[in-house]
């Protein structure tokens, strides 16, 4: 009896071990849809809509530009969260709703009852950005100077580097010239020269 119990209990370990890995399976294949899922309706509703929408605003204040303020603002807002999410999304995508909370997010920021995107401006970007202009405007300069730089230095390099290949290789030119033609003069004579036919001897006979 005490082993039958054991070989019960070990089937009810081994059924609620399969049970829970097939279960964590289906999780993940729903988690995954709904992670592709929302990273669709994010590039719909930050990316497509919003810019059909500033495609709109563009055609009808051609001649008041103040007017297309609010969508400048909007992709502002939208490249900063763009920034963040790569952050974010290594280390919070784990939580529940994490990938629903953006699309609702990326809606809230253009809304028109909402209009998120204005107050986020106002609120956190412009001040921030203001307040770090100046020293983003130097480090800007110095990467632009050390990147033309190194542009500058690659190229000369470069420069170098396809001129000595040149060089090497019309140098080169003329000796495989005239080895060529070294070949081509040894063959003609060797098809000049007469070949000499086989001579048979003739078989001795043993006299009888």
């Amino acid at each position: 009896r005490t082993s039958l119990q054991k070989s019960l209990a070990s089937l009810a370990l081994l059924f609620l071990s399969l049970n829970t890995r097939n279960k964590f399976k289906e999780h993940n294949k729903i988690s995954m849809i709904g992670n592709y899922l929302s990273t669709m309706l994010v590039c719909v509703f930050a990316y497509l809509y919003p810019l059909f929408l500033c495609f709109k605003a563009l055609e009808m204040h051609k001649k008041s530009p103040e007017k297309l303020r609010g969508w400048c603002i909007y992709w502002l807002v939208l490249a900063t969260f763009t920034v963040f999410e790569r952050i974010t999304d290594a280390f919070l995508f784990f939580l529940p709703l994490y990938h629903e909370a953006k699309v609702a997010f990326v809606v809230y920021l253009w809304h028109p009852k909402s209009q998120g995107a204005l107050y986020i401006y106002d609120k956190f970007v412009a001040p921030t950005l203001s307040k770090h202009e100046g020293l983003i405007d130097r480090k800007i300069e110095e990467t632009q100077a050390k990147v033309g730089d190194v542009i500058f230095s690659y190229s000369k390099m470069a420069y170098a580097y396809v001129q000595k290949m040149t060089l090497q290789l019309l140098q080169s030119l003329p000796t495989a010239q005239a080895a060529m033609h070294a070949q081509q003069q040894g063959g003609a004579q060797a098809a000049s020269e007469p070949v000499n036919p086989i001579k048979k001897e003739p078989v001795a006979t043993e006299a009888k």
